[in-house]
C-alpha cells in the first residue's frame, strides 16, 4: 500500500482530522448544541468539475464516478488506483466489506488483474491487458439535467475508447450506466467488470448458485452476485444491431481488493476484429447489504428493474 512519495509527513498528514481536539472546552465548537446530521440537504448526485469526477449517493451505496486522472510520476498500479471508472466507500462494518476497488496481484492472467469497474481490453489472445490508464479528455457535460463524465483515451495508437459514464437516477437507484465506442486497427479481447464484491458463503466456501438470497446467477448478458456483503451486478444493454457480450463470473486473485481477500466480479466479454467501430453499453449495479448481512425485499426486486438506455445516448450511438 505504500508508495515512493510516503514520508515521515504522511502520518501526520493522516492525523490532521485530531486537530480539533487542540480547541479549548470553551470554544463554540464545544458549546454548540449538537443537531441531527443534513442528510436531506446534501445532493445525491454532485459534479466536481476541477477534479472531473461525480459523487453519487442515490440508492445505499456511496460511490464515485472517476474522470481517471494521470499521474506524472510512475506509481505501481496507477491504472487501478487512479484510473477506474468507479470507486465504492462503502463500508460493511459488521462482516465482510462491500466494493472498495482491486488492484493487480499479476500481470499474468485475467485474474491477477483485477478488473472490476474497468474496460480491459487485449490484443494478444488474454496474455496481458490494457485498461485506461491516461485520458487525453476528461469533462462533464450535462444532459437531461444530470451530469456525464466524459474521456475519452488510447491504449494503443491505433486503438481509440470514447467512455460515457452516467449515475444512478430514480427510478433506479442502485445502477449506474456506462457506455464506450471502440474504434480498433487490430483485434482485440475485451472485458468490462463490475463492483468486486465478497464472493464466499457462510462456510466461507466459494458461493454457488444463487439460492435462498445469495449466491451466483448469470444468463448470456447479466449477471448478478449476492453475498453477505452486498449484491454486485452487470448488465449488457444492446441497441439494435449492436455488439454483444457475454456475462460471466470472474474469481479474482486473492487479496487483489482492498476491502476484502476474497471476491468476485461480474463482467461482460467479447472480442473485436480490425477496422471495428462498435459501442458497448452497459447498466452496473452495486447494493452493500443491511447490517443484517442481508438485502431488503425492496433491494431484491430492484434488481430486476434495469435501467434504460437514455435517448440523447441512443441519438449518439445511432448517428
Amino acid at each position: 500500500m505504500t508508495e515512493n512519495y510516503n514520508s515521515p509527513g504522511s502520518p501526520y498528514w493522516c492525523c490532521k482530522a485530531f486537530f480539533i481536539l487542540g480547541i479549548p472546552k470553551t470554544h463554540q465548537f464545544w458549546l454548540s448544541k449538537e443537531l441531527p446530521y443534513p442528510q436531506d440537504a446534501i445532493p445525491k448526485t454532485v459534479a466536481l468539475k476541477n477534479p472531473g469526477h461525480i459523487i453519487s449517493h442515490v440508492g445505499k451505496h456511496n460511490f464515485l464516478l472517476s474522470s481517471g486522472q494521470f499521474c506524472h510520476y510512475p506509481l505501481r498500479a496507477t491504472h487501478a488506483k487512479y484510473g477506474k471508472f468507479a470507486y465504492s466507500s462503502s463500508l460493511q462494518v459488521y462482516s465482510s466489506s462491500a466494493f472498495g476497488f482491486s488492484v493487480p496481484t499479476g500481470q499474468y492472467t485475467l485474474e491477477q488483474y483485477s478488473p472490476d469497474s474497468s474496460l480491459a481490453l487485449s490484443d494478444n489472445d488474454g496474455e496481458t491487458w490494457s485498461l485506461r490508464l491516461k485520458p487525453l479528455d476528461s469533462h462533464i457535460e450535462e444532459h437531461g439535467g444530470f451530469p456525464v463524465l466524459v474521456s475519452k483515451w488510447t491504449p494503443w495508437y491505433d486503438v481509440k475508447v470514447e467512455t460515457y459514464l452516467i449515475p444512478p437516477v430514480e427510478p433506479y437507484p442502485n445502477w449506474h450506466l456506462r457506455a464506450h465506442r471502440v474504434t480498433t486497427g487490430r483485434n482485440l479481447l475485451t472485458t468490462e467488470g463490475g463492483f468486486a464484491v465478497y464472493g464466499q458463503d457462510e462456510n466461507h466456501r466459494h458461493l454457488a448458485i444463487l439460492e435462498n438470497g445469495k449466491g451466483i446467477t448469470v444468463s448470456r448478458s447479466r449477471s448478478i452476485v449476492i453475498s453477505s456483503a452486498g449484491a454486485s451486478g452487470i448488465s449488457s444493454l444492446e441497441i439494435d444491431g449492436g455488439k454483444k457480450r457475454d456475462a460471466e463470473v470472474m474469481r479474482a486473485d486473492s487479496n487483489s481488493n482492498i476491502m476484502c481477500s476474497r471476491t468476485v466480479i461480474p463482467i461482460l466479454q467479447s472480442s473485436l476484429s480490425a477496422g471495428d467501430d462498435v459501442w458497448f453499453v452497459c447498466a452496473v449495479l452495486g447494493i452493500p447489504c443491511e447490517s443484517n448481512e442481508q438485502l431488503s425485499e425492496n433491494d431484491l426486486q430492484s434488481l430486476e428493474i434495469e435501467p434504460i438506455i437514455p435517448n440523447w445516448l441512443r441519438t449518439k450511438i445511432l448517428e
